[in-house]
């Protein structure tokens, strides 16, 4: 046989071909599940030793350019061919030369411009396939056993004049001797379907074509099979995959092969198909053409390059027992039972790259992940995957961003994978036992623990491998963690079923709300993960089997920060914390001598990190009780200049972010007993024109606490802008539903005392003071306007002749409701705040069950039957007042300073008594079209 001797192939592009790495090589021959065109007879060879062998076939063929697939991309192997059909498949197996344009045919049922018309007159021509008597072809005609048998012979030499017998037994006796419809068992004239065709046409490229000879009426064999002789395809049989390449921007694969009895290795190009089934480690067949290039590729024989054996392959498995470990110079990789040694030959690959010999024991160590292939008890071939990232918790993924956010076991460090931004390129890999399956990153899921390689096969690629092995059930035990021994834990469903804690892992009690993270070495890590027990857990675990993630379902309070305010009973172990809810609390130590140990060295006032178990009680604190308490020495500074932001505080230069489970108090009074809990509002945004003397506790650039210990009145306050939506009173207080500028959500706030003058559907400024009490304030800066609109133009509004600029983040409410600036419209009389000199909040009352009339005010009647009396064209009227009406005098809200009067008794307050006996007051006014009542006046 002669290599270089190669024909070249003319190779059908295939599209939508169908990887899989469940290495099976190319599948393409998936089934169906209707089988209605399937004759009855074959049914019983559904998922039988047969199919598997069709479904070989057909990967083949496609992989050669012999079959395609339908129009949606599938083979159909159930599905019956047609006689043009089979036609075409003849014709590309014997690889010969199609002129598509045909002038003439001999049938006539085929028109020249068909689609088969080439392969039906070249099949004709040829003498493999024949018409019918009334000169038809009839190609549309299901192809019967018998004729497939036929055709298939004749196509290698095997005319009608060579076989003896009748047709059509025959050819399916000589078709039978040859092997080539092994396994067919089927009446002669049945339809035979697309993969029994694929089956036949594939064993029969390992015949040989049937030649005459000499002298005339004999015939010879040619030296070669089909598939070398007519494809030039070369098939080489257990050939090891050692690693990829990148030559001048071409892929290459190096394999050892056998090439007429001596093992060498080669360098081939590889069609992108195959790509996925060229791993290193893989006993493959692959098949070559005359350019030397692997086109197809499948797995040897007996051998599955997923699953693993004491002596073969050992897929996506690691190594238990490294190499410098005892017994020294033996390993063990997961899954065997013994250990064994290192072959002399052995060759191991690094991410695709070849270590030498002297290195091999620095990479053969515990944990080393990849693909490890032995013989005779002996590693002979292993290629490690180094990781650039280890065991990260995929939390979200945005499918339209190409993002991923994760949490790693590494003091739960939060990321993102920005694949559209990221400089490198990633493939995505599910890992399922021994197999290893390409998957699209849309199809990775929330909790899947993923593992990123370095660099792969000298290109900017990395490779993700996402674990999805979730074990779920009730916790049972948890033992270990002692003289550095394993912590492990069983589940209630299968107690005998022992699952080790990775060295760093998450956890969560309640389905992943707030996640925390813990190392097995810790010695509070029996401690906390104690609280799990009895409880429904979900396991997550790593490429090791180990647990990375454990998450509950059930809540519990863990490294909350607080004042201890003072040392309560002993005999209990009580102490009372001032906690992040703003309460001072009594609570008990699970371990009562866990009060000694603090109050021994601790005093009071100082800062508490603890955590609440399920028992209501205090967990033990840190081994090291400092590392559970901050004293109130330990100050630092927020320096002038260094402004809150809208996350993010800075102290001492270093910024730190804050989210919703950040804890603030002021404790500037010096005392526990006076320490107040504050809320984020109070420090979003502000200033800081001094220096703040704080205490904080942070988790690397989380800001976990912030204690403001002194010059809380460095931090500026900040004018706030919204809209009234409710007041109302509960016992001695009064509150307020508000809707600030810049959030969209209404909230309460508690009023600060004397606070009385705020009414619904006003506009107000305010602060959220020490005590996070609403509190009014006034602001040069902001403008108040209550007016008609006298015109808008796009983002502008002009009112009373000037203009002003509504931005972006404005707030515009018609009525009480949320509305877009396309809502307001010219004649609209609306509250306005304006701030340099853009609209900050604008606020239009809906009037429409109301009238607005104009006159002069005349009298107030300030009795219990409150009145207005107006002059309107030269008529006087008494008009009633609803409840809550709202004066507007001089540009502003008339300012109730108590609740013992009504605003109508400060209306008469304000104005002068003469001027309003002589009419010198104007009044414009909104009175209810049903009651008659003012529901609102602007007084000037």
């Amino acid at each position: 046989m002669n290599k270089n001797n190669f024909r070249i192939l003319v190779c059908l592009i295939i599209a939508a071909t169908i990887i899989s790495q469940s290495f099976e090589g190319l599948v393409f021959a998936q089934q169906n599940t209707t089988q209605e065109n399937a004759a009855q007879q074959n049914e019983p060879q559904q998922g039988s030793k047969l199919q598997k062998e069709i479904n070989k076939a057909v990967n083949r063929l496609v992989g050669f350019g012999i079959a395609s697939g339908k129009d949606d991309g599938q083979y159909h192997p159930e599905q019956n061919i047609t006689r043009a059909e089979f036609a075409k498949m003849i014709v590309n197996a014997l690889d010969i030369y199609v002129d598509i344009n045909v002038d003439k045919l001999n049938f006539t049922d085929v028109d020249a411009k068909d689609w088969s018309a080439p392969y039906i007159y070249i099949a004709s021509s040829s003498g493999f396939i024949k018409g019918y008597e009334d000169n038809t072809f009839k190609p549309n005609e299901n192809i019967t056993f018998a004729q497939a048998c036929a055709i298939a012979l004749r196509s290698i030499g095997y005319k009608d004049e060579v076989l003896q017998g009748d047709w059509p037994n025959n050819f399916i006796v000589k078709a039978s001797e040859l092997r080539i419809i092994d396994g067919i068992v089927m009446e002669n004239d049945v339809a035979v379907n697309r993969g029994q065709v694929a089956l036949i046409i594939d064993r029969l490229l390992n015949q040989k074509m049937l030649i005459p000879s000499f002298p005339k009426g004999k015939f010879r064999e040619a030296e070669d099979i089909i598939l070398e002789d007519r494809l030039g395809i070369f098939k080489f049989e257990d050939s090891y995959v050692l690693s990829k390449e990148v030559i001048s921007e071409k892929d290459y694969v190096n394999i050892r092969m056998n090439i007429d009895g001596e093992e060498e290795k080669k360098r081939y190009k590889y069609v992108p198909e195959v790509s996925d089934i060229l791993l290193a480690g893989n006993k493959l067949d692959v098949y070559i053409n005359d350019e030397e290039t692997i086109i197809y590729a499948e797995n040897s024989k007996g051998e599955n390059n997923g699953e693993s054996g004491e002596d073969g392959k050992y897929g996506n498995s690691f190594i238990e027992n490294g190499y410098e470990e005892a017994p020294v110079g033996q390993i063990k990789i997961n899954g065997m039972d013994d250990f064994i040694d290192i072959d002399k030959d052995c060759k191991i690959y690094i991410d695709n790259e070849e270590v030498k010999k002297k290195n091999h024991k620095r990479y053969l160590k515990n944990g080393q992940f990849g693909v490890f292939r032995t013989e005779d008890g002996k590693l002979i071939y292993a290629n490690i995957l180094q990781w650039d990232s280890e065991n990260y918790y995929v939390k979200a993924i945005d499918i339209k961003e190409k993002t991923i956010d994760y949490i790693g076991m590494d003091k739960r460090t939060n990321g993102k994978i920005e694949l559209n931004k990221d400089d490198e390129n990633y493939k995505f890999y599910l890992v399922n036992g021994a197999d290893r399956t390409e998957i699209k990153f849309e199809e990775l899921a929330k909790g899947d623990i993923i593992n990123i390689t370095d660099n792969q096969e000298n290109k900017d690629i990395k490779m993700i491998l996402a674990f999805r092995n979730v074990v779920k059930g009730k916790f049972d035990k948890l033992y270990g963690g002692y003289n550095g021994r394993n912590i492990k834990i069983t589940l209630k469903e299968d107690p005998s079923k022992e699952y080790n804690l990775a060295e760093e892992f998450i956890y969560s009690y309640k389905n992943g709300e707030k996640i925390y993270n813990g190392e097995r070495d810790d010695y509070n890590a029996t401690n906390y993960l104690k609280d799990f027990y009895e409880e429904n857990v979900s396991l997550y675990l790593d490429y090791k089997g180990d647990i990375a993630y454990i998450e509950g379902n059930f809540n519990l309070e863990i490294d909350s920060y607080g004042v201890l305010v003072r040392y309560g009973d002993a005999v209990r172990g009580e102490i009372q914390i001032y906690n992040k809810d703003g309460k001072r609390k009594v609570y008990a130590f699970e371990d009562s001598s866990e009060y000694e140990r603090l109050k021994d060295d601790i005093p009071e006032g100082s800062i508490i990190k603890y955590s609440i178990g399920k028992s209501k009680k205090l967990r033990d604190l840190d081994p090291n009780i400092y590392e559970s308490i901050i004293l109130t020495s330990e100050t630092s500074t927020i320096k002038a200049g260094d402004d809150f932001g809208e996350d993010f505080v800075t102290i001492e230069g270093d910024k730190y972010e804050v989210d919703s489970d950040t804890i603030y108090f002021d404790y500037t009074d010096h005392n526990p007993y006076n320490v107040k809990k504050i809320d984020w509002e109070r420090l979003q945004d502000k200033k800081v024109i001094g220096d703040v003397e704080v205490i904080y506790a942070n988790d690397d650039d989380k800001l976990k606490l912030l204690v403001i210990w002194d010059d809380m009145d460095k931090i500026q306050e900040k004018t706030e802008v919204g809209y009234v939506e409710n007041i109302y009173r509960l016992g001695h207080e009064y509150y307020a539903d508000i809707v600030r500028h810049g959030s969209s959500e209404v909230k309460q706030y508690t009023l600060h005392e004397g606070q009385y003058n705020i009414y619904p559907g006003r506009l107000i400024l305010f602060k959220i003071n020490t005590d996070n009490e609403l509190e009014l304030m006034e602001d040069e800066e902001f403008q108040f306007i209550s007016d008609e609109i006298d015109g808008m133009d796009g983002d502008t509004i002009t009112i009373d002749g000037e203009e002003y600029r509504i931005r972006d983040d404005s707030i515009i409410l018609v009525g009480n409701k949320m509305k877009s600036r396309g809502s307001l419209d010219k004649g609209d009389r609306v509250d306005v705040y304006i701030n340099d000199p853009k609209a900050v909040i604008i606020s239009s009352p809906d009037y429409r069950d109301y009238k607005l009339e104009e006159g002069t005010l005349m009298e107030i009647d300030t009795s219990r039957e409150e009145s207005l009396t107006i002059e309107v064209d030269g008529d006087l009227e008494e008009y009633q007042l609803e409840e809550y009406i709202d004066y507007i005098y001089e540009g502003k809200y008339i300012q109730i300073e108590n609740d013992k009067k009504s605003v109508t008794e400060f209306l008469e307050d304000i104005l002068e008594e003469e001027a309003l006996k002589n009419g010198e007051y104007k009044i414009k006014f909104a009175v209810n079209r049903d009651t008659g009542e003012i529901y609102r006046a602007w007084i000037y």
